[in-house]
């Protein structure tokens, strides 16, 4: 299961869609493994076209999650991040980059968070999002 923003781009025939992907291991396919302390909760972008700028706001429960930090995954190494975490239960991140970064099944950024209870949580969800200004609609898939 996974949730996905898509975007129509602006360009005939491109699209940009970006996903927070709840992926499970064969250890519990029911819970996903950030969900279990098992690492990062990846966002992927995944585009035709390459881009240079990302930006995204996440909301979260700040009450079953702390903010532990946002890294640039595989796809984007060597871009810039900046994060606002200023407003509880909202994250709002900047990705830049001056090399073109290729949509791919890598991920673009890696979100960790600390679980202060245990049990079942509610995943943290992509609010809005846009690349390369571009902005993006929400859908989600099963």
């Amino acid at each position: 299961m996974h949730r996905q923003l898509g975007a129509a781009s602006e360009r005939a025939g491109s699209s940009v869609s970006i996903a927070i992907v709840e992926s499970t291991d064969g250890a519990d396919r029911k819970s996903p493994r950030w969900a279990r302390g098992k690492g990062p909760l990846p966002l992927h972008v995944e585009s035709a076209d390459t881009f240079h700028a990302l930006t995204a706001q996440i909301t979260y429960d700040p009450m079953e999650f702390q903010l532990a930090g946002v890294r640039a995954g595989a796809a984007a190494h060597g871009a810039m991040v900046q994060v606002n975490s200023s407003v509880a239960g909202t994250l709002v991140i900047a990705l830049a980059s001056a090399e073109p970064i290729a949509g791919s099944e890598a991920p673009t950024l890696l979100l960790d968070f600390e679980h202060r209870r245990a049990g079942r949580t509610a995943a943290p969800r992509l609010h809005s999002a846009s690349v390369d200004e571009r902005p993006a609609r929400e859908s989600t898939e099963d």
